[in-house]
């Protein structure tokens, strides 16, 4: 057990200190889409030029060789375009990136949302302060001593 008596300085408060800077750094930064955001943003595209493709071939097909009327014709289009849409991607990748965050919980990680498992899963390299105040949530006083003179 330790005991004795202290005497504290305090510099700042609030965001002038270094977690109000860093806060502010964190905050003023500008969202990006994650590489899984960038991908699906693709896909999207891709999955959507093709069934409108697909929809407009099978009108001209229909309509000039199947002996649909426009109105079926177009119909018949929309039908194809909207089975063209995977309905199973958005759930299928929301269990993915749930799982992601059950196997974090486990080694004791926080997340807030669940693009951070994705872009933390496309790190190569973490920074961390050294001394562990950020991440062990410590301080380790650096100088003692008396009011007279100071130990380091």
């Amino acid at each position: 057990m330790a005991r004795g008596r202290g005497e504290a300085v305090v510099f700042a408060t609030g965001a002038n200190t270094e977690f109000g800077r860093i806060a502010r750094l964190t905050q003023s930064q500008d969202e990006r889409p994650s590489p899984l955001q960038r991908e699906l943003k693709r896909v999207t595209r891709f999955v959507t030029i093709l069934a409108v493709g697909l929809g407009i071939a099978f009108f001209v097909i229909g309509v000039k060789f199947g002996g649909l009327s426009p109105a079926s014709g177009f119909l018949f289009a929309i039908g194809i375009i909207v089975a063209n849409v995977p309905e199973g991607l958005l759930p299928t990748l929301t269990l993915a990136l749930a799982l992601g965050v059950k196997r974090m919980a486990r080694r004791r990680a926080l997340v807030k949302r669940l693009s951070s498992v994705e872009t933390l899963g496309a790190t190569t390299v973490i920074l961390t302060d050294k001394t562990g105040t950020l991440t062990e949530n410590g301080m380790t006083a650096r100088e003692l001593g008396p009011a007279a003179r100071t130990i380091n």
